[in-house]
């Protein structure tokens, strides 16, 4: 392994748990519903601010592991920790930014943020993390209690006897067989999001009148997180004909009642929802803002009240501008933080050649990307290694790292030593093809420059998200601008995220990287329990993407949300993908 892209391996083992994010346009196009057009608000000019500091960052909970044998148990649900102490006021909208266009409705084909987000309103989960406890425990949501059996490779649940699905029909443990068989065997020219993630699943089997029986082929650590993403659906709606990618029909507090492409996707409230009294919107509307401008726009002028997201977080000067014009706007800092991952597609020459990946990723300037193209709100990471996170290298190794350190001069010398090495001694051109966020386009547009430092030629394509990612599962790309997070998918177990991006089949490894070494280690990862173990594989993950560079980890952004007074009992400090059931959520004139 060359000097030049090693990380020291000394230094304590620290503990592990962390993601990557795919957040993406899904691949099949629901049929819209006709209703009233949206007129869209124009983009008012922006005046540029200062930088804010860099909010602190949230620390990731922990993934919750399988025991080895043991019989576990959950505990009751916890009381809300953030809840508004005033009187709850019935009816109203919540209005919400969604960044991109839902293409499909089914959240088994697309486990992206803009299907997954807005559809947690309609689709229940057997559990889920705690929008409320700060802790963001595992508790029950269709499950009312969960236990372990056989040396941690049986799961037994128990299921809500109260629950019907929104057009009455009860739901039955053959409702979660039918679901979970659907996304690990999914019907022909459907793709699962999460079938890697449930292949360790040998059987799912209904257990008398509310029992469920999961066998696992071993203990799986992140199992409780794998079961808090699938959403269940009504086998007798399915079977009858019904398309779940272009219609929806669930158990959760709303149904979806209409959606209008680049405008808005509303949901009313589901009257025969469980828990009765709930919930108290009349409705939600997702705004589909796929500019940054008019999204901040939209929050000035009061036409939105929650920037719920990181894909559409502020950034530190776009809240200095909330700040001063909207003080009854509360802006925060998003619990998920982005890292830009630049996606190398390894078959094209001459990104082929390890050699000039090692030498483009020593020629960036990250510090410089901080201040430069995150506004000064940023730090220093890599998979792993983040915001509020112990695992993996140290943020001290990394800044005596090849690549990762200040000084350049070194690192761009052997950046252009590689590459003559390679057969490019001139360099030669690329593209980066980019989402239209800010945060994607400023980074691809720097990175350009520091290429450019080395004889590297780039130009950067900036396009919608649907558009970027049918290129992306073509492989019709250079090199493609996405990003990781320190949370992603719902789920907080870092052995789900590298999957996804990282072996083979997975949804998002667009690269392709297929390397048995790193595959052998990723299942040492998933199989093992013990913490420290687990520490030491993901320090050895970690040195073998350094060494492989299947794509470029710039650094770690931070961004800001957005909550209007008029909004009570919003679950701030979740991920995105637990936050969006909304039955206890209201709002005020």
């Amino acid at each position: 392994m060359p000097a030049a892209t090693r990380v020291l391996r000394t230094g304590a083992t620290l503990a592990l748990a962390t993601v990557l994010l795919a957040s993406c346009a899904p691949a099949s196009a629901p049929a819209p519903t006709a209703q009233p057009a949206v007129a869209p608000t124009a983009a008012p000019t922006v005046a540029p601010a200062p930088a804010s500091p860099a909010p602190t960052p949230v620390r990731a909970p922990q993934p919750t592991p399988t025991p080895g044998g043991a019989t576990v148990r959950p505990t009751p649900a916890p009381v809300p920790t953030v809840a508004s102490a005033a009187t709850p006021r019935r009816g109203g909208d919540l209005s919400l930014i969604l960044g991109a266009d839902p293409l499909t409705f089914d959240g088994n084909a697309e486990p992206a943020y803009f299907t997954f987000g807005p559809s947690a309103a309609v689709y229940d989960t057997l559990l889920n993390r705690s929008m409320y406890d700060l802790s963001h425990r595992v508790e029950p949501r269709l499950a009312t209690a969960w236990e372990f059996a056989n040396g941690g490779t049986v799961v037994n649940l128990t299921l809500r006897s109260d629950v019907s699905f929104s057009d009455g029909t009860p739901l039955t443990p053959a409702d979660v067989v039918f679901t979970y068989n659907r996304y690990r065997d999914p019907p022909k020219g459907l793709v699962s999001g999460y079938r890697s993630d449930l292949a360790p699943i040998d059987k799912v089997e209904a257990v008398g009148a509310n029992g469920v029986r999961i066998t696992l082929s071993r203990p799986v650590g992140a199992i409780l997180d794998r079961l808090s993403v699938v959403q269940v659906y009504s086998r007798k709606w399915i079977e009858a004909g019904n398309d779940p990618s272009k219609n929806m029909m669930g158990t959760g507090p709303f149904t979806s009642t209409s959606y209008l492409p680049s405008l808005n996707w509303k949901f009313s409230a589901n009257r025969n929802f469980r828990q009765k009294g709930l919930p108290y919107l009349d409705t939600v509307t997702w705004f589909i803002l796929k500019d940054q401008g008019t999204r901040l726009a939209a929050l000035r002028t009061g036409r939105i009240l929650v920037n719920p997201s990181n894909l559409s977080q502020l950034t530190p000067s776009e809240r200095q501008v909330l700040n001063r014009e909207r003080p009854d706007l509360k802006t925060f800092p998003a619990p998920t933080q982005f890292a830009p991952w630049m996606i190398i597609n390894i078959r094209e020459k001459p990104l082929s050649d390890v050699r000039v990946r090692r030498a483009m990723n020593l020629a960036i300037d990250r510090q410089g990307a901080i201040k430069t193209a995150f506004e000064g709100a940023g730090d220093i990471g890599f998979f792993m290694q983040g915001p509020g996170q112990d695992w993996g290298f140290s943020k001290d190794e990394l800044l005596k790292t090849p690549g990762f350190r200040a000084s350049k001069d070194a690192d761009r010398a052997e950046a252009k030593r590689l590459l003559a090495e390679a057969g490019y001694p001139n360099g030669f051109d690329t593209v980066f093809q980019s989402r239209t966020t800010a945060l994607f386009k400023d980074t691809a547009v720097y990175l350009t420059d520091q290429l450019s430092t080395i004889g590297i030629r780039a130009k950067v394509e900036a396009q919608d998200d649907a558009s970027l990612f049918a290129r992306g599962r073509r492989g019709d790309f250079s090199i493609i601008t996405l990003a990781v997070s320190n949370i992603s998918r719902g789920s907080f177990e870092p052995s789900d995220q590298l999957g996804i991006y990282l072996l083979p089949g997975g949804p998002y490894n667009w690269h392709p990287y297929d390397d048995k070494s790193f595959q052998d280690m990723f299942s040492q990862l998933e199989r093992e329990i013990d913490p420290q173990k687990r520490t030491t594989i993901a320090r050895n993950i970690q040195q073998k993407l350094l060494d492989d560079e299947p794509g470029l980890f710039i650094a770690w952004s931070y961004g800001y949300l957005a909550v209007s007074s008029r909004v009570h009992d919003f679950p701030e400090g979740i991920t995105n993908f637990h936050r969006g059931h909304f039955e206890r959520v209201w709002v005020t004139q």
